[in-house]
């Protein structure tokens, strides 16, 4: 019985979840058109900036991960978006996916603060699409086993090898500015975690 429901709303399960990628990928779009016109200046205000956000200025925690360091950038990074959510948008709902967008964000944003001292600026989705990518893929690993295994199996490779040699230097090149591979790590395992708080609260909510 629970089969035939799920496979029954699934069409419009798909429906709502295609709300908030939209979205998403609308607003990366129109903020990387608006730099494309008024200049890279214009997202000074946004940019992860560790003496800006040490004089309080937190939502750049969130704000970051939305603009780009220029438009080569955000170009790359909405095509990835577009991607990423062909693949896992069904994942979960519109606000599931805004609730897991925000935290996933907020905690890439937190963990380079505290882990890399080093660095002053960052900007940019990739750190939270990796995010994306793994708590999209465990959340189908049970209706699609194989292609979210695929998905998980090529997520912990691609991550392992950019801890062990660093960024590729074409990506790089291609994009003009360093690539901080420590965000992709910190938004794959919040992804992961994010993937079980959901997991915890639908086990409370089934409970009551």
């Amino acid at each position: 019985m629970s089969t035939r429901l799920a496979s029954k709303a699934s069409p419009w399960a798909r429906r709502k979840g295609a709300l908030a990628p939209l979205a998403l990928t609308g607003i990366l779009s129109a903020l990387c058109a608006w730099q494309w016109l008024a200049g890279d200046d214009a997202v000074v205000g946004w940019l992860w900036d560790r003496a800006a956000l040490d004089g309080g200025q937190w939502w750049r925690l969130i704000s970051a991960h939305l603009v780009h360091l220029n438009v080569m950038h955000g170009v790359m990074n909405i095509a990835a978006t577009v991607l990423i959510f062909a693949l896992v948008g069904t994942a979960t709902n519109t606000i599931g996916w805004i609730l897991a967008w925000l935290m996933i964000s907020l905690a890439v944003g937190l963990a380079l603060l505290q882990f890399d001292q080093q660095l002053s600026y960052y900007a940019g989705a990739s750190g939270v699409l990796h995010g994306v990518v793994a708590f999209g893929a465990l959340r189908l690993l049970r209706s699609r086993r194989y292609e979210s295994a695929v998905l998980l199996a090529g997520l912990a490779l691609k991550l392992c090898w950019e801890q062990w040699t660093g960024a590729t230097a074409g990506t790089e090149a291609l994009i003009g500015i360093p690539v901080v591979v420590n965000a992709h790590l910190y938004g794959a395992l919040a992804g992961c975690a994010v993937f079980a708080l959901f997991a915890a609260a639908a086990r409370v909510h089934t409970n009551r």
